[in-house]
């Protein structure tokens, strides 16, 4: 579905409707691409002016369904059957409200800042460790959750791209899976031991990423509670690359955030690289949370992250959550009881 709206002169926005099921974050990309190639063309029908795609989605579906079958698929299952077994009821992130036996979904968004001078240093312990950025937020997103929870066995879910050919490229769809990313956290590890245990199980897990998450949660979970999504209670998104301007002629397109006011799971953090500011992003249920307690979440993210930065070598259960003020503020100032008694 397509609107434009005209809101004064030289200012429109184009607002475009898509269920997600057919598309994702790439395909916007392709998008923005080929609607600039039409604009220049002056909107010419001529197929020539994008490029002939060698597939079609609907053939990339059909090449699923075909790879999913027989021992392939028994591979999968099992694989995927002893990485979730026996997994932990819930994660009990400390909420402001009990849960409801019925969620509504209703959501909201708590946006801040990461400065370059804590996702540098994060980028170079990647690569110290043959790793991605990727997979060290994803670790200090799991130590965040275990400090927070004091759980020990945490699944945290994250969108895994199923782009694997360069066919595919071209090709507008949907072509993403869910993957539950589980890790053991022991507080006398130290984060850059903790980054090693979540590189392997990542790569482990992206070499049996092509079954469905429905069939990962058919084969783990076995009573559903309406209450609770399945296998997972919180997700991780990072994008490095935030989809492009729109340039259409002598017009410069920007992407303006819409909220939704709605929360797919209890809480989601997505960190953000727009033209080079770092933004991240709380989604959270407003069921369970409220704003200024996802605010101070923020605060505890980023102290943490500064002091990985600091020492990556330290043990995971001493890494500093609170500011200074903060700190002196628990222990000092509503610890100032001392009284004269008659």
């Amino acid at each position: 579905r397509a609107t434009w709206l005209s809101i004064a002169d030289n200012d429109y926005v184009l607002l475009l409707t898509f269920h997600h099921s057919i598309v994702d974050e790439w395909s916007l990309r392709l998008l923005g691409e080929e609607l600039q190639q039409l604009y220049i063309a002056k909107g010419s029908p001529d197929a020539t002016i994008l490029p002939t795609l060698a597939v079609q989605y609907a053939d990339y579906s059909v090449w699923r369904r075909q790879q999913l079958i027989g021992e392939r698929l028994e591979f999968l299952r099992q694989y995927w059957r002893d990485q979730l077994h026996d997994l932990p009821e819930a994660l009990e992130l400390p909420a402001d409200l009990p849960r409801p036996q019925r969620p509504t979904g209703q959501g909201a968004i708590h946006e801040f800042e990461l400065a370059a001078s804590v996702i540098q240093p994060l980028r170079e312990l990647a690569r110290q460790e043959g790793t991605t950025l990727f997979t060290v937020l994803l670790t200090a997103f799991h130590v965040w959750l275990h400090r927070y929870t004091q759980q020990t066995d945490i699944v945290v879910a994250t969108p895994h791209t199923t782009r694997n050919h360069p066919e595919l490229e071209a090709v507008f769809g949907f072509f993403l899976n869910t993957l539950p990313v589980r890790a053991r956290l022991e507080r006398g590890l130290s984060f850059r031991e903790t980054v090693r245990q979540v590189h392997n199980t990542l790569m482990s897990a992206y070499s049996h990423a092509e079954l469905p998450f429905e069939q990962m949660v058919e084969l783990a979970v076995h009573d559903r509670h309406a209450g609770l999504h399945p296998l997972h209670q919180v997700m991780f998104v990072l994008l490095e690359e935030s989809v492009p301007a729109l340039r259409l002629g002598q017009s410069t397109g920007r992407p303006v955030f819409v909220g939704t006011d709605t929360s797919k799971c209890d809480l989601t953090l997505s960190v953000l690289n727009t033209e080079g500011e770092w933004i991240c992003q709380w989604e959270y249920d407003t069921d369970l949370f409220f704003p200024e307690t996802v605010a101070r979440m923020s605060d505890h993210w980023t102290q943490m992250l500064t002091s990985v930065v600091e020492n990556p070598d330290q043990k995971i259960g001493r890494l500093e959550l609170m500011s200074a003020a903060e700190r002196h503020q628990v222990l000092v100032e509503w610890n100032d009881t001392d009284r004269d008694y008659p």
